[in-house]
């Protein structure tokens, strides 16, 4: 996995707030953030901080990129463990704060540059939004199952499809045919022979005009051009007429050497060296609840609420962030297998497959919900009561309107 090359700062995160590799999953997805801070710098400082649990790989500003974690490593970002080990995440500053946290036109601008490159380098296709699906190629942080969250925020998120669509158009520009320009440029007068028999040809559409036979003089050639590599005389005649008639000059004797165009060369775009942001002793040290709360009050303070797993909050020790990510983990693992489970073709009644539909649906709440339960319960503090409470009915929520979606199937 490679790196954007359009970054202009690399501001490495703690240790503490990533995790290494990507359990062996390719990149499938990218999703957007908003900072809701006005700072750039706000987010780094941020991610540098050891126990804040969490990160993004980039965060954009105007025409700046700042990259924070490699894009070979996975980020916690989507409060869904297995969107982070799939997905990219982004940060975008905002342009004013609450409630609206817009986005100014060069951010945006930059961020769809910034879409359009990792898709490209990750292989990831023309991209597409469905807030619905699992694995969708681009998506917001609200969308993720876990997610207790309005981040990307109310004006970035309904843009998401004007990303993909203008993504999409730098990856895949539509192919226009250009017909060739024929440029004349008249030289003294040529009288040359037919090495062999030659079609005579109409250079705009490529249709044969007419043969010269071998051996055959051929005068009054007064202009030259070059077509897709190759170089062509025209006759006196065909000159008056206006007729773009080439004949090829390779084909012709004797003649002075061929000399092929001068290949233009376009300079390129000569990198700078990315700077690098070196950790202050200062941000090294473990952040605290409390300094994240007065740094969310600020406007210049990075607010988004990403976290590896549902539950954890910043400043928790990393042995009760790993145990809550490994619990959120098999609890994913177990919801696929029940699912996979109901989803194979069982020859039950109808009554007994609602019965089974409910019953297994209402543990897959129980135990995905536990740890926020257990948080919910032995929390003290108000706001992070109140994100807990949200999220738990949230996720709850949508698991019963999920079953349901499947007894109203079940007859199907």
């Amino acid at each position: 996995m490679s790196n954007s090359n359009l970054v202009t700062r690399w501001w490495p995160a703690n240790l503490t707030n990533y995790t290494k590799g990507r359990e062996g999953n390719k990149i499938q997805g990218i999703v957007v953030h908003h900072a809701a801070s006005t700072s750039l710098d706000s987010i780094g400082a941020a991610f540098a901080r050891a126990g804040r649990n969490g990160s993004a790989h980039y965060g954009v500003g105007g025409n700046q990129i700042h990259q924070y974690v490699d894009e070979a490593d996975t980020t916690w970002h989507c409060s869904n463990w297995w969107g982070n080990v799939r997905t990219v995440g982004i940060e975008t500053i905002n342009s004013t704060g609450a409630p609206n946290w817009e986005i100014a036109l060069n951010t945006f601008e930059t961020l769809v540059k910034l879409v359009a490159d990792i898709a490209k380098r990750n292989n990831l296709g023309r991209l597409w939004i469905n807030p619905k699906a699992d694995m969708p190629t681009l998506s917001g942080h609200k969308d993720w199952y876990g997610a207790s969250t309005v981040c990307p925020g109310p004006s970035l998120y309904p843009r998401l499809q004007e990303i993909a669509d203008r993504a999409n158009a730098i990856n895949f520009p539509p192919v226009v045919e250009v017909k060739p320009v024929v440029a004349w440029v008249d030289i003294s007068p040529l009288e040359l022979k037919a090495k062999e028999k030659i079609d005579i040809l109409d250079l705009d559409t490529g249709a044969d005009k007419g043969d010269i036979q071998a051996g055959m003089i051929i005068s009054n050639l007064v202009q030259e051009t070059t077509v897709n590599g190759k170089k062509y005389y025209r006759t006196l005649y065909s000159k008056t007429k206006g007729f773009n008639n080439g004949i090829l000059a390779e084909a012709l004797e004797p003649t002075d050497t061929v000399i092929s165009p001068e290949s233009i060369i376009n300079g390129e775009v000569r990198e700078t060296d990315v700077e690098i942001k070196v950790p202050n002793e200062d941000e090294k040290r473990p952040i605290t609840e409390k300094e994240v709360k007065e740094e969310a009050k600020k406007d210049d303070g990075f607010g988004d609420d990403i976290a590896p797993a549902p539950g954890v909050k910043p400043g928790m020790k990393p042995e009760e962030v790993q145990k809550l990510i490994e619990e959120h983990k098999k609890n994913m693992e177990k919801a696929e297998e029940i699912i996979g489970e109901v989803n194979k073709d069982m020859e039950f009644s109808p009554k007994t497959k609602m019965i089974v539909y409910l019953l297994g649906d209402l543990l897959i709440i129980a135990g995905t919900q536990a740890p926020l339960v257990v948080a919910l319960i032995n929390t003290t503090d108000a706001v992070t009561f109140g994100q807990l409470l949200g999220q738990l009915l949230l996720s709850t929520g949508t698991m019963l309107l999920f079953t349901f979606k499947l007894l109203k199937k079940k007859d199907k």
